[in-house]
């Protein structure tokens, strides 16, 4: 899925960001999830970070994927 073969193992690929995986198939490990699209409009609203904690200036990375079946259009604002 938007990978390039790995160049000393063909067995696995290179993965662009958001993608991971011996074969760039998977969403990567950590925050994020897989959300499937309806035809109703559907609200996403993520707090990132742990309030009960400290500031940390580290930044994590979520991976959201959003699945659609037959022809829809998604709309991200």
């Amino acid at each position: 899925m938007g990978g390039i073969p790995h160049p000393r193992d063909c067995s696995r690929c290179l993965c662009p960001g958001g993608y991971s995986g011996r074969l760039c198939n998977e969403r990567p490990s950590g925050c994020g999830e897989v959300l499937t699209a309806t035809t109703e409009y559907q609200d996403l609203q993520k707090t990132l970070g742990y309030p009960q904690l400290p500031e940390n200036e580290e930044f994590e990375k979520c991976t959201y994927w959003i699945e659609v079946g037959g022809v829809m259009q998604v709309s991200c604002l």
